[in-house]
């Protein structure tokens, strides 16, 4: 299997709760979208993370296997899915075996020619949101305990009593195999 890069390994595997709870989900349409898009029901989730896209997909009744490296963010996914320990370059799966493959967050280790569309998705943060948020960033989760404390408190007071809206906006990239 292809080594992971240090602050992905180490920083996913300390901060999969906070990823889980600081990194958005993603908005129905898109899902809806990428569904009707799909040409079978059998989908790999490549790269799955803590099981955001996972969830959407087992949520619309598609049969789904989750493949993600790191043993923590696999343990986040908890969904009736086949989760697997693999990468983009090491799918433990049989060629042709599902309809369709997957990546939410990870696209940019790949690419081919994808139709694009986008969808706007705010997420509504409190200070313990935020540092949730900024805490699941891989090189800000593999900080040393006391820089990484020290930030966070930083990141919290930017939302000081009240709460901040992080504005994102969703690209959707469909890819066929040819």
């Amino acid at each position: 299997m292809t080594a992971l890069h240090r602050a992905a390994a180490v920083g996913f595997a300390r901060s999969a709760d906070a990823y889980e709870r600081g990194r958005p989900g993603y908005p129905d349409d898109a899902v809806d979208r990428l569904v009707a898009a799909l040409p079978g029901p059998h989908v790999v989730d490549l790269a799955a993370g803590t099981g955001k896209l996972t969830r959407a997909l087992v949520a619309r009744d598609l049969d789904v296997v989750a493949v993600e490296p790191v043993a923590e963010m696999r343990a986040a996914i908890g969904v009736p899915a086949r989760v697997l320990d693999g990468t983009a370059e090491a799918i433990p799966l049989p060629d042709a075996s599902a309809d369709a493959l997957t990546v939410a967050q990870a696209f940019h280790w790949f690419l081919g020619p994808p139709r694009e569309e986008a969808f706007v998705n705010d997420q509504i943060l409190d200070a313990d949101g935020l540092a949730d948020r900024f805490g699941s960033i891989s090189f800000v989760a593999a900080l040393g305990e006391c820089e990484r404390a020290a930030l966070l408190e930083e990141i919290r007071a930017l939302a000081a009593d009240g709460t901040v809206v992080l504005s994102y906006v969703v690209e959707l990239a469909l890819a066929v195999r040819r």
